[in-house]
Parts: C-alpha cells; sequence; structure tokens
C-alpha cells in the first residue's frame, strides 16, 4: 500500500496539477492556469515538507524512487536520506509556488 501512496505522489499528482491548469486555461484564462499550477507545486511542496517532518513511509519511498533505488517498505531508514533532498525538493517547489502566484496576480 505504501508503494501505491508513493507512486501516486511521484506521478499521478503532477499530471493532476496539469490537468487542473489545462482546465482553467480552457475555461478561464491564463493567469487562472498560471496560479493554478503554481498552486499545486506549492502544495506538493508543503505535503512533502510535512511528510518528511511527520515520517510518512511513502514519502519516504518516494524518494527512494526518485534516486531509482528498489523501494524497501519494510526497511524506513530516514537518516539515510540526504537532508539536500529532504529541505531541498520541497523549498524548491514552496519558492516555485509563490513565485508562481505572485507572477500570476501581477500579470492581471
Amino acid at each position: 500500500m505504501m508503494c501505491v501512496l508513493a507512486y501516486l505522489d511521484r506521478y499521478v499528482y503532477p499530471v493532476l496539477i496539469l490537468l487542473a491548469g489545462l482546465l482553467a486555461e480552457l475555461f478561464r484564462d491564463r493567469n487562472t492556469m498560471l496560479c493554478v499550477l503554481a498552486l499545486g507545486i506549492l502544495l506538493d511542496g508543503i505535503y512533502n515538507l510535512v511528510g518528511y517532518l511527520c515520517r510518512w513511509k511513502h514519502i519516504y519511498l518516494c524518494y527512494q524512487s526518485m534516486s531509482h533505488t528498489k523501494m524497501t517498505p519494510t526497511r524506513i531508514e530516514w537518516e539515510r536520506l540526504a537532508k539536500k533532498d529532504a529541505y531541498g525538493v520541497p523549498a524548491t517547489l514552496i519558492i516555485g509556488g509563490i513565485i508562481g502566484i505572485l507572477v500570476s496576480i501581477f500579470l492581471k
């Protein structure tokens, strides 16, 4: 079950963000699309950061998937996860999301 959640977080959620952005552009305008995409990216960053801080197993497995190593749901070793990955990936997503939201606001 944890592997399924990790794959959903890694592959399905980004596709859902893109679909939401596409729908926003089709039914609204480009600024709305940018805001929706940026909000999705921001929420993904927050979710990954909270998942790391709360030690959610599927987040660890997602990081294993990102580094192309075999997922080990029965052996979670948080200390092996590099801090630059644990904090850097969510920070990049959060900063990118905030910048995207600000750009969509100021382009109106």
